[in-house]
């Protein structure tokens, strides 16, 4: 389905235009047509189900997801969607990678456990959430409601830890499946956590929508202390470290003042068993402080991942063209413990890029990565190419948020195994969803000597 070409990206100075064409502080809005309002509304429903977890925390309706993306594919597809992301650079490089995948399933230590995760379980499912958000969302409006809708997931599953959590070895974790990992838990949350931070930026704290997103960003925040994750501290100090180094002077003086106030009432709220982990972050810590069992088991914790993580590397090395299968690297591991006459360990890389290269291969390992690094250069570079306009002020705090969005993956992905995860895909799929809005609708006011130096070529679509 062809959508009407309103690009306002130009060359031409703001005075050679119309001054009543284009409204301060707005972009052109570019509105879809026909079945692409009802793709639209489905993409952010289907994001909502996924990303809140709602199966598993609130609406235990089995095939809930399934049966939201389903039409959403349909009319992805329907409405030329799906060609559309398929075109751009990140849809081309998921296909190569999913092929790839698929291609290492026969060199596979068990080809049947790889095929369930790439094609039953888990991969296709992933590439089928970026199709879906870069196919059918095609306008800033509709971008702006899948941010709310991602920030709403974030709300349910605050609600719903407070009502269902529970606390084991003093750890909190939520419901089932993902949310029942503390440390994916942590993760989780602080991946959206920006999506929060875009409404605070955009309403401001004299709006009720300002003050209800500070106050479950205050609960995630709380929430990750609790699970003890060391992961998730070290993603929240990216999280936190991003919005003091690239906010202004005022945010840099109320984070400082915020985490002031936090550190006087946390040793309150978060258990001891938390802080045992927190602390062997950085060193040793005596036993004789603490409970024995609750150091031994955060330091052999420590230990165990950091053998884990020259594992996977050793993999990589010996199996660099296909790697072990996808998904098969705790057999790999077992085996080769086994076989050196120690104890096996069948345990997960606890990082993600290790995992997709050790078990696909160093092609997957590279895919991957430049993917990731691709949502994060998108953000950056149409943030700088919306500050130039005073009328793009939401597109520019979109783009970043989305930048730091990806950041707090990275750092999670260093600690957790989420290679096959939606995570990627979803901010892949926001990147190039963003990316495609820009060249219809972005303004580009400049004074005419910095003028001639912009041209649609900084966002044209690939």
């Amino acid at each position: 389905m062809k959508y009407p070409n309103r690009t306002s990206i130009n060359p031409l100075p703001a005075t050679a235009r119309p001054a009543a064409a284009r409204p301060a502080g707005q972009i052109t809005p570019a509105a879809p047509a026909g079945l692409a309002v009802g793709a639209g509304l489905l993409t952010i429903l289907y994001v909502l189900i996924v990303y809140g977890r709602l199966p598993e925390i609130l609406i235990p309706i089995p095939m809930l997801a399934f049966a939201v993306a389903v039409p959403a594919l349909g009319l992805t597809l329907i409405t030329g969607g799906l060609l559309r992301a398929g075109q751009t650079s990140a849809g081309k490089m998921l296909l190569v990678l999913t092929a790839w995948l698929i291609l290492c399933i026969p060199f596979s230590e068990w080809p049947g456990g790889s095929f369930n995760l790439i094609v039953r379980q888990m991969w296709l499912k992933s590439v089928a959430l970026y199709f879906i958000i870069a196919g059918n969302i095609v306008t800033f409006h509709q971008y702006r409601k899948l941010i709310y809708s991602i920030a709403l997931s974030l709300l349910l599953i605050v609600a719903g830890t407070a009502v269902w959590g529970a606390a084991r070895m003093g750890r909190l974790s939520a419901g089932e499946g993902l949310l029942g990992n503390p440390n994916d838990f942590a993760v989780h949350l602080l991946v959206a956590a920006p999506f929060l931070y875009f409404i605070l930026q955009t309403r401001g704290l004299a709006s009720f929508r300002g003050l209800l997103a500070l106050g479950v960003l205050a609960g995630v925040l709380l929430l990750v202390l609790k699970t003890g994750s060391r992961a998730g501290l070290l993603t929240m100090a990216a999280f936190l470290g991003y919005q003091f180094f690239r906010g202004t002077l005022r945010t840099k003086i109320m984070l400082s003042m915020a985490a002031l106030a936090g550190l006087a009432i946390l040793p309150a709220v978060v258990p001891q068993e938390a802080w045992v982990r927190y602390l062997t972050i950085f060193s040793d810590v005596d036993q004789s402080e603490y409970d024995t069992r609750q150091v031994e088991f955060a330091q052999g914790s420590k230990e165990a991942r950091i053998e884990l993580l020259k594992e996977s590397i050793w993999i990589t090395i010996h199996n660099p063209v296909f790697g072990v299968g996808p998904g098969m690297f705790s057999q790999a591991s077992a085996e080769k413990t086994e076989a050196a006459g120690q104890r096996a360990r069948w345990s997960q890389t606890h990082n993600s890029f290790t995992q997709i290269a050790s078990e696909s291969g160093i092609l997957a390992g590279v895919l991957y990565a430049a993917l990731v690094l691709l949502a994060i250069r998108r953000g950056w570079s149409l943030n700088r190419l919306a500050r130039r306009n005073p009328g793009a002020k939401e597109f520019s705090i979109a783009a970043d948020v989305l930048a730091q969005s990806t950041v707090c993956f990275v750092v999670g992905a260093f600690f957790g195994n989420y290679a096959y995860m939606m995570y990627m895909p979803l901010l892949v799929g926001c990147a190039e969803s963003l990316h495609k809005i820009a060249v219809r609708e972005l303004p580009v006011q400049v004074p005419s000597p910095v003028a001639s130096r912009i041209s649609p070529r900084r966002v044209a679509p690939h």
